[in-house]
């Protein structure tokens, strides 16, 4: 189901999590924040001590928006991502340095099934 997300820690980190996707956009979200746990990203929550899960509410308002710190910076980095119909926007940007970097991706390009049910496989 996905093309593009090392697999093992993918399935870590959803054993560990136990998310629960609605849709394609989901999914990627979550891999995205896989990604980044994976480069020694750690997920804070609102007052910067490490977040315990994703909360019960992190896919329910239509924008994705995850918090973190790196292993080796003392740097807080906010992310946010936005679906916009078949693609993903991907804004980043370190708190202490308002510079946003951004990237867009195809959801398709990462998320081949359409069923919300497959991605737990």
């Amino acid at each position: 189901f996905f093309s593009s997300v090392k697999m093992t820690a993918f399935e870590a980190h959803f054993s560990k999590l136990n998310p629960v996707f609605n849709g394609k956009a989901d999914a990627l979200a979550f891999a995205c924040h896989c990604l980044l746990l994976d480069a020694g990203f750690v997920a804070t929550d609102g007052n910067g001590n490490e977040a315990k899960g994703l909360g019960p509410d992190w896919n329910a308002g239509g924008v994705y928006c995850f918090q973190y710190r790196h292993q080796s910076s003392s740097m807080t980095y906010i992310v946010k991502m936005v679906p916009m119909d078949i693609k993903m926007v991907i804004l980043g940007m370190p708190k202490e340095d308002p510079k946003v970097q951004q990237i867009e991706l195809s959801i398709d390009d990462y998320v081949s099934s359409n069923d919300p049910a497959d991605y737990s496989r």
